[in-house]
């Protein structure tokens, strides 16, 4: 009677919160400070009274299916999170992972430290598709300096394998699961504020630890989540980008104790740590705006670790953490007061700030001193901007010492002077032809119709983005006697002529037989004439959604992946050509085989675009 009472409590709370949703006022944005943090709205409380129960019924629920298969390389299985876990048990979570198939798979490893003897480490590899890792090891050294790796601050190395985290002389192995690791560098390391100044180095070291692990897809309280989902504009496409962006994360503390040589001098080192763990169907660092994320610990033997995420289509104010007591008991942050918009939203951070946040019932006063910084950055296009700080903390008045890790979207692209220096099979694209790992379509110019086509994002499984961008202008007037087809709701009515301005955003849509849509047997796709978007911003559009873009001379298709065909494509184009804004293209354009890794432009200068500018949804 009691589970009867609660699982009616908790679908009436839902089906409540999602018909407010409906019914509310479509025209009411929400307020988002500096233009990207979402406040709390018109039905902030039902919403988290719905999501916090949902988070509780997930929970309760897997704990029933102990024994259910989860695997996060297919989207369809991958459903951990929010209450949910991601493995079995802690063996088959601290493990090299099978990566997806998506083209931004991800299985990734880091680890940082400081003490008061001036020790910082800070190193990570994350496996990517076709061995490609985001790598780096960074570790300051008394009387020696600042060492970073050689590509530094590239972050791109080759060469890893599906058997271990690391390649290009650095690598991790676990040894026994969330207790043990061990990590190591061989090669050449080059002083951070002094390029030219090289050393061999080798590092071994091994990362231990007593303490329990902190999974954040079943220990963040329920209403710490749910403030935070609570705050943003529901729909189904909302919670399908939740879906679909949720990556596996887990933490845990411990020491790294070892020695580094350089140039045959050794140092030995004894470094409390923090390390975590991150796997899923795939990392898109476009979707963070910004994150601050502490880990520190204190004489008095306390270690804590607080972050505030700042992911502007799930959560746009996210804050978590936890933090082990003296005794190793380990407690989850139940708030924090670290607003991002108020700490470096301009793009400088603070040097010399404090916060306050609760866990296991107390409020915690921490104050922070910057002692050093160096920052990198992360991807293709380099869209991932890295601030490591080696910092001096008080906690509660006990001193301490860690590692604060910020980032910023970062829309400047990677410099040649480093992409040069990729391997051959890199830069000659032809050698991807075999491999269709890689679903992304990249930059194709043809000097007949000057037309670039580039896949920006997988949305979701069940959609694509692709923008088709020229130096023509789209504003023509349908004249002739081709007419899209008729059909259901959103549909152009048979006989319309069609004005394409992109001064305006229109649809056409179009149908792979005559089929009306929602017949059975009919195939449909959105053809949406936008404005110039800078392609450092992906933008989050679905099947005849509205968006406006500002800029010119751009417009995008939007496709289901099951019409992603390229005879449906060919049909496409034609009608498109029957009105005069396209121009026929070859049909392996569309080949999914012919990927390019992702050598992709700024189409802006090439557009006459120099202002990037945000989407305006």
């Amino acid at each position: 009677m009691c589970l009867c009472s609660c699982t009616a409590w908790v679908v009436f709370t839902i089906l409540s919160a999602a018909l407010f949703v409906y019914i509310s006022p479509k025209g009411g944005a929400p307020v988002k400070f500096a233009g990207v943090y979402t406040q709390p709205g018109r039905f902030y409380w039902v919403k988290l009274v719905a999501f916090y129960l949902l988070m509780r019924l997930r929970k309760w629920k897997d704990a029933r299916d102990k024994n259910k298969m989860k695997d996060h390389t297919q989207m369809e299985t991958y459903n951990s999170g929010y209450g949910t876990k991601s493995k079995n048990s802690p063996e088959e979570m601290d493990k090299v992972q099978p990566l997806s198939t998506h083209y931004q798979a991800i299985d990734a490893v880091y680890f940082n430290g400081a003490n008061k003897d001036g020790f910082c480490i800070v190193t990570a590899t994350a496996r990517r598709p076709h061995g490609v890792i985001n790598g780096f090891f960074i570790m300051s050294i008394p009387g020696v300096g600042t060492l970073v790796t050689p590509r530094f601050p590239d972050t791109l190395l080759f060469g890893g394998t599906d058997k271990v985290f690391g390649s290009e002389g650095l690598q991790f192995e676990p040894v026994v699961p969330m207790k043990h690791w061990k990590l190591t560098y061989s090669g050449e390391l080059k002083l951070e504020n002094d390029t030219s100044k090289r050393f061999q180095v080798k590092f071994e070291a091994d990362w231990k630890t007593t303490l329990p692990y902190f999974d954040y897809d079943t220990m963040i309280p329920p209403w710490t989540m749910a403030r935070a989902i609570a705050r943003e504009p529901w729909s189904r496409e909302y919670f399908e980008m939740l879906k679909a962006a949720h990556q596996t994360h887990y933490e845990q503390h411990g020491n790294i104790t070892g020695k580094i040589q350089v140039e045959g001098k050794s140092y030995t080192f004894d470094i409390p740590s923090m390390r975590d763990h991150s796997y899923g169907f795939k990392r898109e660092w476009k979707l963070l705006h910004r994150y601050m994320m502490h880990a520190f610990s204190t004489k008095d033997g306390r270690r804590f670790d607080t972050i505030n995420v700042c992911q502007p289509q799930t959560s746009s104010h996210l804050e978590l953490g936890y933090i082990y007591e003296k005794d190793g008991s380990l407690h989850p942050v139940e708030w924090l007061d670290l607003p991002l918009w108020n700490h470096g939203e301009n793009g400088t951070l603070p040097s010399d700030y404090g916060f306050t946040f609760k866990a296991n019932g107390k409020v915690h006063y921490v104050q922070v001193q910057v002692l050093h910084t160096v920052d990198f950055h992360i991807g293709w296009e380099w869209e991932a901007k890295i601030i490591e700080r080696h910092c001096r903390f008080f906690v509660d008045g006990v001193e301490g010492y860690g590692v604060s890790e910020c980032h910023y979207r970062d829309a400047g692209g990677r410099p040649a002077e480093f992409s040069a220096k990729d391997p051959d099979w890199v830069k000659d694209n032809s050698s991807l032809n075999q491999d269709n790992k890689f679903e992304n379509l990249n930059q194709h110019e043809y000097e007949s119709s000057v037309y670039v086509v580039d896949v920006l994002n997988h949305i979701t499984d069940n959609s694509f983005i692709i923008l088709f961008s020229s130096n023509e202008s789209h504003v023509k007037e349908n004249k002739n006697t081709s007419k899209l087809p008729s059909g259901g709701k959103g549909y152009p009515k048979s006989g319309v002529t069609q004005k394409l301005d992109v001064q305006k955003t229109s649809d056409v849509t179009g149908t792979s037989n005559a089929s009306p849509k929602g017949q059975p047997g009919s195939q449909t796709a959105s053809i949406q004439f936008i404005r110039m978007v800078n392609p450092a911003r992906t933008p989050v559009i679905k099947e005849r959604s509205k968006i406006t873009i500002r800029g010119k001379k751009t417009f995008a298709f939007v496709s289901n992946p099951k019409i992603f065909l390229p005879k449906l494509f060919t049909k496409l184009i034609k009608r498109l050509e029957s009105i005069g804004i396209a121009k026929s293209m070859p049909a392996d354009i569309f080949d999914q085989r012919n990927a390019l890794l992702p050598h992709r432009e700024n189409l802006g200068p090439q557009l006459g675009v120099v202002k990037p500018d945000y989407l305006d949804m």
